[in-house]
């Protein structure tokens, strides 16, 4: 039993906190496997192992116990990082790892020396043994795969260069990195690097060689960077600097690709798409329809970015061209968002380094990003879309997926392709390649087959009777949903194509490696199947009801120093999710805080300028009391967030990247009918209760809220977060109830608004206690009051205090509280008594 504890026996109950609950009960279990098996020790095999089985075995837990025990070692129940005091795990026990945590792939890529992960016949085969054989011989088989399908293997540079950090907990995002054309998720973005304003950094080895072997050979490097006229730089920004949040987020390609399907939705009003049911599951009524041609457009722009900043360039047409923030120097760690497919041949690749790219191919051209060229040309794509269905689901700027129903024969089709294809390049000098099949995966794989290095037409039909067979080939790793970690499970089956899952595996097998969904999903997709229905949500412009969250996501250049720099960036990306919702005429009542914290192994800086690098991340999640769009009281939450979860386990200049998403989001109903005009306050000499002297103006109680009560009553209350109802929490209300009463005849009647100043005048003992709808509540009751009605909504301590500090820092003045708070009038005058009385701290 622990130390301290107010628990005598295990069932007593009192502990001071979650750490002291579960280090009992850790304690309780280790204390019954000794009594268990302390009579019936047979070796000391593995004295010094402490255990812990973190994952499927094949041999039981039972026996995994019981062996450890009987054999000299401990076994740990739970992960004893929720108790630094204790002895370290030195093995855990795993047969099967879930390789999408990210520790896993953190521990496959660069092992620690803190413990090793064996599989549970080392236990088995060690006993039989009679001695503790080699745990590297019993290391489980996914950890052997290391680099095998993963982003490590696949952006290994040489090490004379600059390169991206190894896998890490957390990695830089690259250009373009979201599946299905890159489209970021729920209207989040995401800043991207520009290193004009870099620092000289030395430039590598291999890059000075190179520079000095080939001075003759043209000026490679130099002749790109002089080919374009550099760009005016924005000088040196980070977090720190005023407007460095919107001067980013106008120049992030990712933010264009992210915000552009809302634009688009608002412009067009989009049809659903008709749903395909699977053949077992047609009814009479729609028979009709399945009867009908169905088919499935996939239209992608090739090389789009490129292509576009190209009509302004039209000299390099012929050369290898890129796309990206910076110029071309050789010491540049900006990335390649695009390129096209001559540069392709060179090896320059999409989300490389420039250095690499540089080094790969010394002639490249670097061009500017042209977001009102990339827009115009986009507008141009879906009009014409637009005259061949309604049913359309963008996926990105560049991107979609078009239904077709009707009685045209696929050739009909196929021509109606052929004739959009050379209409949209009349119109914007650029070519789109179109994938056509009786579903969306089919479509999409047709599209990555006619794109210009396949060397086709453009145009790639799979008629619904070759479906099965056009998937045979296919590899697994262009099925949408398949990452580098399911890839490697697949991978490890035997399985690189469609072909391999059909002849040597079974349904049961990839649902027991990849989980109900993927796996089935998988299966199916091997078979030619697609059931999503997508597009099912998309209809009626605007996204109607499809928009779960909005996410302001800044990952590059945070360098924080003090609580200020910290206020002043957590009101910028506030005032940046405020926006969005009201673009979007949403509010929201969720928000999560998303903290990237460096990684302790991390380099301070990074290879990236100003890149975030190898992070943990912190999470955390706080509902508001009621749905708002709020640049201020978003920034509360945040803050709290931070006070409250973050600041004990993250120095502030650890900070290197941060995310506010919005959730729990409904459309704003159409303002109320305004209520009569309430009488006229009362002259300000009138309401300061003499001397002439106002009510407290918005900066003495802001000042006097954050400086005496936010930490005095978190301490008292303990666990922030427990429900009201507690002894402490008890404690705590009685003594602030206390202390309003002691107060409460300080508040003359006529501080409050008119309304209110009947009944607290009826409290005082004067008349006119008839004249308020709602009786009064004496102050010493206040607080128990505000008990009352949050235990009985199953609210917590701090999201009362959370709501109280949201009203009285969002108003200038008490009579601002009282016409802004959206609480009932006896909640109301608690919370009024305590912004009076803070002001007069």
């Amino acid at each position: 039993m622990a130390s301290g504890s107010y628990s005598t026996e295990f069932g007593g109950g009192l502990w001071r906190g979650h750490g002291d609950y579960m280090r009992d009960k850790n304690d309780k279990i280790k204390a019954q496997l000794d009594q268990r098996y302390a009579g019936d020790m047979k070796s000391n095999i593995f004295q010094g192992v402490i255990a812990r089985i973190d994952g499927h075995t094949e041999l039981n837990d039972f026996e995994i116990k019981r062996l450890i025990t009987q054999h000299g070692g401990q076994m740990e129940q739970y992960d004893v990082r929720m108790f630094p005091s204790e002895k370290r795990v030195t093995h855990l026990v795993a047969d099967n790892l879930a390789m999408g945590n990210q520790r896993w792939r953190h521990y496959r890529d660069k092992p620690t020396s803190k413990f090793v992960v064996v599989k549970s016949s080392w236990v088995a085969e060690s006993v039989a043994a009679g001695r503790r054989l080699r745990e590297a011989d019993f290391k489980p088989d996914i950890l052997h795969h290391q680099g095998q399908g993963s982003l490590k293997g696949f952006l290994q540079l040489p090490k004379a260069q600059p390169q991206p950090q190894p896998p890490p907990v957390v990695k830089d995002n690259p250009p373009g990195g979201a599946a299905g054309g890159g489209v970021e998720e729920d209207g989040s973005a995401r800043i991207e690097i520009d290193d004009d304003a870099a620092p000289p950094v030395p430039p590598p080895p291999a890059a000075a060689a190179a520079a000095g072997a080939g001075a003759g050979a043209g000026a490679g490097a130099a002749g790109a960077s002089r080919a374009v006229k550099p760009r005016p730089s924005r000088g040196r920004l980070d977090a720190t600097d005023p407007g460095f949040v919107d001067n980013f987020f106008k120049s992030s390609r990712l933010h264009f690709i992210g915000t552009f399907r809302n634009r688009v939705k608002a412009k067009y009003t989009f049809d659903a798409f008709v749903p395909v049911p699977p053949p077992s599951q047609l009814s009479l009524l729609s028979m009709s329809t399945a009867r009908r041609t169905i088919l499935y457009l996939h239209v992608d722009f090739d090389a789009f970015f490129t292509s576009v900043a190209l009509r302004r360039h039209p000299e390099f047409r012929n050369e290898p061209v890129a796309i990206a923030h910076g110029s071309a120097r050789p010491n540049s760690s900006s990335e390649i968002s695009s390129c096209n497919y001559i540069a392709r041949q060179r090896g320059v690749t999409k989300g490389s380094f420039m250095s690499s790219a540089l080094e790969k191919c010394p002639e490249l051209k670097v061009l500017p990003y042209y977001f009102d060229d990339f827009e115009s040309t986009s507008e141009v794509l879906f009009e014409h879309l637009m005259q061949l269905s309604r049913r359309i689901q963008p996926l990105s700027c560049d991107e979609a997926v078009v239904q077709l129903v009707g009685d045209d024969e696929c050739a009909d089709v196929q021509q109606k392709a052929k004739q959009l294809r050379d209409s949209v390049h009349s119109k914007t000098e650029c070519w789109v390649s179109i994938g056509i099949g009786d579903s969306p995966l089919i479509a999409r794989v047709a599209a990555s087959y006619a794109k210009p290095d396949k060397g086709s037409s453009g145009v790639v039909l799979v008629e619904p009777k070759q479906s099965k067979d056009f998937m045979a080939t296919v590899p697994l790793k262009a099925i949408p949903g398949i990452g580098p970690v399911m890839l490697e499970k697949l991978q490890s089956l035997g399985c690189n194509t469609c072909e391999d899952v059909r002849r040597q595996r079974t349904e049961t097998d990839l649902v027991t490696t990849l989980g109900k969904v993927m796996g089935s999903r998988v299966w199916a997709a091997a078979h030619g199947i697609d059931n999503r229905q997508i597009g099912s949500t998309e209809a009626s412009g605007a996204g109607t009801g499809a928009q779960k969250s909005i996410s302001v996501a800044v990952n590059w250049g945070v360098r924080l120093s003090t609580d200020t720099d910290l206020d002043k960036f957590l009101a910028s990306i506030a005032a940046d999710a405020s926006k969005r919702l009201e673009e979007r005429g949403f509010l929201t009542q969720a928000v999560t805080f998303k903290l990237m914290q460096r990684h302790p192994e991390a380099p301070v800086e990074p290879p990236k300028f100003l890149g975030h690098g190898m992070c943990n991340e912190l999470t955390k999640r706080h509902v508001l009391p009621e749905s708002t769009a709020s640049a201020h009281r978003i920034q509360m939450a945040l803050r709290t967030i931070w006070d409250d979860e973050f600041a004990k386990k993250c120095p502030i200049h650890e900070i290197r990247g941060l995310t506010a998403m919005l959730g729990k989001l409904k459309r704003k109903t159409s303002p109320a009918p305004a209520p009569a005009p309430a009488p006229a306050p009362a002259p300000a000499a009138a309401r300061g209760g003499g001397g002439g002297r106002g009510p407290p103006m918005l900066t003495d109680l802001q000042e006097g809220f954050l400086r005496n009560t936010r930490r005095k009553v978190n301490m008292q209350q303990g666990s922030k977060g427990a429900h009201i109802g507690g002894p402490r929490d008890v404690e705590s209300i009685d003594l602030a109830a206390e202390e309003d009463a002691e107060c409460a005849p300080a508040v003359p009647p006529s501080a409050f608004s008119p309304r209110v100043s009947v009944a607290a005048g009826a409290t005082a003992g004067g008349s006119g206690g008839a004249a308020c709808a709602q009786p009064s509540v004496p102050p010493a009751r206040r607080y128990h009051h505000l008990v009352d009605v949050y235990v009985k909504q199953g609210s917590s301590a701090l999201r009362f205090q959370t709501a109280a500090e949201e009203a009285i820092m969002g108003c200038e003045t008490l009579d601002d509280i009282r016409r802004d708070m959206p609480y009932d009038d006896d909640v109301w005058r608690a919370v009024l008594s305590l912004a009076k009385r803070l002001g007069r701290s």
